[in-house]
Parts: C-alpha cells; sequence; structure tokens
C-alpha cells in the first residue's frame, strides 16, 4: 500500500481503526470486566439527563444515555460511545497529520496513537477523557481550515467542537493556549474567530447557568481536586511518579525519541519551523502546567493526555522527516507489545505460575461488585419494605448499576456541610420506616451512632477475589422503632 496517496493512506487508517478497536470490544466481552466506580457513576448520571453533574460537565452523561437506549444497560452499552468515538478521533489524527505533514506521517500518527499503552486502557473504559480527545483532535483540524481558508463553515465547526469539548471535561479551555498564539492576528482582522469564540460559550452557557443554580459544585469540585490548598511544599516524588506515568502514557521509546528530535538533526525550513511552534503551542503549555501542578499539589496522570496530540504528532512528523523510521517503528512496536501484556496479563501469569494479589494485579480494584450485588439482592428480598441506603461513593454507584433498576433509587446518607459527591446532591436519604445501609470502610454501628434511632447488624457481605483480596460490604438494618417486622412486610 502507497501511504503517500492520500485515500489508500485513509483507506488503511479507517480500516485499522475499525480493526483494533473490534478487537478491543472482542476481548472485553470475553473477559467481562465489571465496570469501574466512574463508569457506574455516569451511568446513573445517564438517568437523569440533565446540563450538569456534581463532578463533571455532562457530555459523557448524554452519550451514556443514548447509547444505553439503542442496546441496552449492559456493560458494553455503558462504554460504547468511546468504541465510536475512539475511530473517530484517530480519523481526525490522520486529517491533521496529513494537513500539517503528509497522508503518510498522518496515517502512521493517526495509528501509532490508536496503539498508545494510554489509549489501549482508556478505550476499554467510557470516560470523559475520550469525548475530550475527539473534540480536541477535529477542533485542531477545524482551526488548521480556517486559518488557512478563513471560510465561515470552519469558524463555526472550530466554535461548535470547543463547546462540545467544554461541556465533555473543562481542560478543554487549554485549547485556547494554542489557538490564540497562532490567530491573534486574525482577532483583529475578521469577526469570524469571534463568532466562533461566541458560539462556544453559547453551547457551554447552559452548562454554566446549572452551575450557578446548583452553587457552582462542579468548580468547587474541580478546585478540591488540584489541592492548591496544601501550601507552598515542593513534592519531588509525586512530579518523579507524574513524569512515570506520561512516559507509560506515550511508551517509553516514544517518549525518548520525542526527547531525542527536540534537537533537529536535519536543518529546519520555515515550514517545518511554523509546524514545530503550532505542536508547541498545542502541547508544551499544557504539559508544563500539569508538571508545575504535580510539583506543588496533585496531577493526575491522565491530566496531560491532550498534549500528546501535539507531540505523537511532532515525533512521527519529525522522525520521519530526519528518516529516523527504526526508531519510529521499534518505539511503535514496542508499545503494540506493551498492549498486548496487559490485555492477556491473567493469561500470561497463569502461564508462568506467577500468584495474582492484590499487589500485581491491577483489574482487582473493579472486580467483585456484580457478586456482591446479588448477595445483597438476596437479603433485600427479606426486607422488601427496606430503602437502600449508603454514603461511600463508590458504594452508591456501584449498587446503583448492579442492582438495576431498584438499585437507581439508592439514597446517600449524607452529612452536615457541603455535598461529597452527586448522590449527596440528588439523593439525600429522605423519611422511611426501614433502611438497608451498605459500608465498605470502617465499623458500620460506628459510622451509624448518634445519626439514626436503631440499627442491628446483618451477616456481612464477602466476595474473596485473590489470596490477600476481597470485597467486604457491610449490612445494617435501620429501623425507626427497632421493630423489624416493618422491614419485612
Amino acid at each position: 500500500m502507497n501511504l503517500g496517496d492520500r485515500r489508500q493512506a485513509f483507506w488503511l487508517v479507517l480500516l485499522g481503526a475499525l480493526g483494533i478497536t473490534a478487537l478491543r470490544v472482542i476481548w472485553l466481552r470475553q473477559q467481562q470486566l465489571e465496570l469501574f466506580v466512574d463508569e457506574a457513576q455516569y451511568w446513573y448520571w445517564a438517568q437523569s439527563p440533565a446540563w450538569g453533574y456534581f463532578s463533571k460537565p455532562p457530555l459523557i452523561a448524554w452519550l451514556i444515555a443514548a447509547t444505553t437506549s439503542v442496546c441496552g444497560d449492559g456493560e458494553l452499552c455503558v462504554k460504547a460511545s468511546s468504541f465510536v468515538l475512539y475511530p473517530l478521533s484517530t480519523l481526525g489524527f490522520f486529517f491533521v497529520g496529513a494537513r500539517l505533514y503528509d497522508a503518510r506521517v498522518g496515517a502512521i500518527a493517526a495509528l501509532g496513537f490508536l496503539l498508545l499503552p494510554g489509549i489501549d486502557i482508556s478505550a476499554l473504559i467510557v470516560s470523559t477523557d475520550v469525548p475530550l480527545l475527539c473534540c480536541w483532535i477535529w477542533a485542531l483540524y477545524c482551526l488548521l481550515r480556517a486559518l488557512d481558508e478563513d471560510a465561515w463553515r470552519w469558524w463555526l465547526a472550530l466554535g461548535l467542537l470547543v463547546g462540545l469539548g467544554l461541556l465533555a471535561k473543562y481542560p478543554m479551555v487549554f485549547f485556547f493556549l494554542g489557538a490564540l498564539p497562532l490567530s491573534w492576528r486574525r482577532l483583529l482582522q475578521s469577526p469570524k474567530p469571534w463568532a466562533a469564540a461566541l458560539l462556544a460559550l453559547a453551547i457551554f452557557a447552559p452548562h454554566l447557568l446549572w452551575n450557578l443554580h446548583s452553587g457552582m459544585v462542579t468548580v468547587h469540585h474541580t478546585v478540591s481536586i488540584a489541592q492548591w490548598d496544601r501550601g507552598a511544599l515542593l513534592r519531588p516524588k509525586a512530579l518523579l511518579d507524574f513524569i512515570g506515568e506520561q512516559l507509560a502514557i506515550i511508551g517509553p521509546l516514544l517518549g525518548l525519541l520525542g526527547l531525542l528530535l527536540l534537537r533537529p538533526r536535519l536543518p529546519l525550513d520555515e515550514p517545518a519551523r511554523a509546524r514545530r511552534r503550532l505542536l508547541a503551542w498545542f502541547s508544551l503549555p499544557l504539559l508544563a502546567l500539569m508538571t508545575a501542578q504535580a510539583l506543588l499539589a496533585k496531577a493526575n496522570g491522565n491530566w496531560a493526555a491532550l498534549a500528546f496530540v501535539g507531540i505523537v504528532l511532532f515525533i512521527v512528523g519529525e522522525a520521519l522527516r530526519e528518516q529516523r523510521t527504526v526508531w519510529l517503528a521499534a518505539a511503535i512496536a514496542l508499545n503494540v507489545l506493551l498492549g498486548l501484556l496487559a490485555y492477556n496479563y491473567h493469561a500470561l501469569a497463569g502461564a508462568f505460575g506467577v500468584e495474582l494479589t492484590r499487589r500485581n494485579d491491577p483489574y482487582v480494584r473493579i472486580m467483585g461488585w456484580r457478586q456482591a450485588a446479588a448477595q445483597i439482592r438476596e437479603v433485600w428480598r427479606e426486607y422488601p419494605q427496606a430503602q437502600l441506603l449508603a454514603e461511600e461513593r463508590d458504594v452508591l454507584a456501584e449498587l446503583a448499576y448492579y442492582l438495576r433498576p431498584e438499585g437507581t433509587a439508592i439514597q446517600s446518607l449524607t452529612l452536615p456541610g457541603a455535598p461529597r459527591h452527586h448522590y449527596d446532591l440528588v439523593a439525600p436519604a429522605g423519611d422511611a420506616a426501614c433502611w438497608l445501609y451498605v459500608a465498605r470502610r470502617g465499623d458500620a454501628l460506628q459510622t451509624l451512632a448518634g445519626r439514626v434511632a436503631q440499627a442491628q447488624r446483618l451477616a456481612p457481605i464477602h466476595v474473596p477475589l485473590r489470596r490477600d483480596a476481597a470485597l467486604d460490604l457491610q449490612l445494617v438494618l435501620i429501623t425507626r422503632d427497632g421493630d423489624l417486622q416493618a422491614c419485612r412486610s
């Protein structure tokens, strides 16, 4: 196949993206993985579509509501938007690369992006990063077209995608860090960029209004997880962890190749310099901000994920320009190998006689909820008048999903003060004669002491996961007057 031919390169990317995604879906279907707590929470949000939620803007819930309305509430259908958006993002990556460099760079960069170790994991879950990345990539393509052609359709498409990106996740605002240095002259000469900005604001405005009506809970939550109140103490270990996570996301050899390419081996003409400047503006400021955040407070590994759009394009484009094809092929091959190892981790551990434990099994944290919910359902049937109650976010989210449809009525035992999570906000405990309280951490009776009238411990739930790991849940029956019969009839 001639990757220099744009049409052939496009079909390679499309078929490659669909094929890789299909293999991931087949793997998920075989593994029967349970939903992670955030995924279960997003599904709960999707039961009541709104313009905002406690910790995130609304797009992720809308996507889940759309996919589950088509194929049901099973785990694969909850995740289904990722199976659509990642191929779409890969095509956008191809078009950006082809426009900045050529079709060959676009094709290799696009498929290399889809095979990053970080994407290997992200593609298995439904998360806010997936629509955010899709909007970012396609917004970048529209910006390039708008700057080249100055056509209304590209500026308005840019505004639409930035607005949708903001509804996916707030870091879409960092798009302006890259766009403004490239288009500030156009801002002074044409109304079109202003129209794009106004369209983005109009799309985002209902979420802002929802936030104002809800006490700015999403903004407060976003600020709280940044932990800016930790003081000025530097955290070098956290910084090293963050850097290690970035190398894990992009792949160690590809990251090393990127560092080598910072100093060009061949002379740069003006188009090459312009490309490097553009990709730098769309990656380095965000990466620098998140690195500083990691040093001063806290930064999760995925917080800088948007920077890797520009970084991967830079690495592939410059590696091919400098004819470092062996390095590039080795880096992508290593990433493919890492993905295969991750997907076959349990099988390989068994083949080599490695005992899986809490410490060496990354999947253990999402295991056990399906079985635990089945056991709780049996207990709940003995007390059909009891209202399901919890206060820990993971317990609320997982039980709402795995005890569906009845579980969606789960309520949160709130504390005085600001809400801790979405369930405190929308499902605070009301008045009931009987409650079935589920807790995971601490002593449930001590937790309830002084907060309820009567409480009686029931047999706990125990789901063995590994030799040293289990999912243990405490059950407590709360009654208004100590009459258990009121819970049964």
